[in-house]
Order: structure tokens, then C-alpha cells, then sequence
């Protein structure tokens, strides 16, 4: 990563490995890239790497903690260890709270908007070296709005290899 560049814009950008519809894509590569503005960052990605529905889609940064993995690491995404990332995704999702770094913004599907928010956790990933680890998590309702909450498979993304 150049010197230059934030944990968010890792040089080859981030590849998404799995969460809902709208995120992941069945079969296709879905990556993008980050890039800074003023006050956060712009979701660009090659033609046909994204949903159409992140063109143009800016980022405001809030927060400014971020809190530890723990000692638990993952191995490099595999769909065997789908299980093992939602656990300890489920469990680094407990320790966030307002002071959490994170990106926020919003998508429109089908005229409804859904909320954005993507957590980095750094050291999550060992691939030889500790890699960060990006969460992904589309809402179209707070969780006190509904009846009831259930834990739901959201994306997670990986610096594409080099």
C-alpha cells in the first residue's frame, strides 16, 4: 500500500466475497475501489464489477475508533468458512458503537433507500500477514423499527491480491 493511501484504499481496491442482493453478485467479480473526497469517499469500480445501483455513491466518514479484532483470526475467504467470518463478524459487531470509524451513506434499489455502513477491522484476516477486513451493512429500516431483529449475512470484502 503506498505510504500515501489510507486503510480504507488499499492499492488494488476491495473485492467483495459474499452478502446480499444488491452487494454480491452470484458468479461475477464485485470489487470496487474507495476514493477520498472532502469528507469521505466515492465507490468507483470497473464497468460491470458493481451493481448499478453504487454509481456515484459517496461515503461520509464518522467516528473515529476503531476497536480491536481480537485474537480470533480468519483465513483467506472460502465459502466453507462462511460460518467461522458471519461468528466472528457477529462478534466484532458488538464492540461497535457511535465513537466506531466507519463509512456511511445510501443506495437506491427500486426507488426505496437502504443505509450503508462499512466498519474496517484491522488485523482480521491472516494471509500471511495480518490484512484488514471490510464489513458491509445495507439496511432499509433501523433496527428498532422492526418487530423483531434477526442476524442477517452481510457483505465482507478483501484487498484483491496483488
Amino acid at each position: 500500500m503506498a505510504s500515501n493511501m489510507s486503510p480504507w484504499e488499499p492499492e488494488f481496491g476491495w473485492e467483495i466475497n459474499t452478502g446480499p442482493d444488491h452487494v454480491y453478485r452470484e458468479g461475477q467479480t464485485c470489487a470496487f475501489k474507495l476514493v477520498p473526497t472532502a469528507d469521505g469517499y466515492q465507490v468507483t469500480y470497473d464497468k460491470d464489477e458493481m451493481d448499478p445501483v453504487w454509481d456515484g455513491v459517496k461515503l461520509t466518514r464518522r467516528g473515529s475508533s476503531r476497536p480491536s479484532w481480537g485474537n480470533r483470526k480468519l483465513d483467506r475467504w472460502t465459502a466453507g468458512l462462511e460460518y467461522a467470518y458471519d461468528k466472528l463478524i457477529n462478534n466484532y459487531l458488538l464492540k461497535v458503537d457511535t465513537t466506531t470509524e466507519r463509512l456511511e451513506g445510501e443506495i437506491v434499489v427500486d426507488g426505496k433507500h437502504e443505509s450503508v455502513t462499512m466498519f474496517l477491522c484491522n488485523d482480521a484476516v491472516s494471509v500471511g500477514t495480518l490484512q484488514p477486513l471490510l464489513v458491509i451493512i445495507l439496511r432499509t429500516r433501523f433496527p428498532w423499527s422492526q418487530s423483531r431483529v434477526a442476524l442477517q449475512q452481510d457483505g465482507t470484502a478483501h484487498a484483491k491480491p496483488r
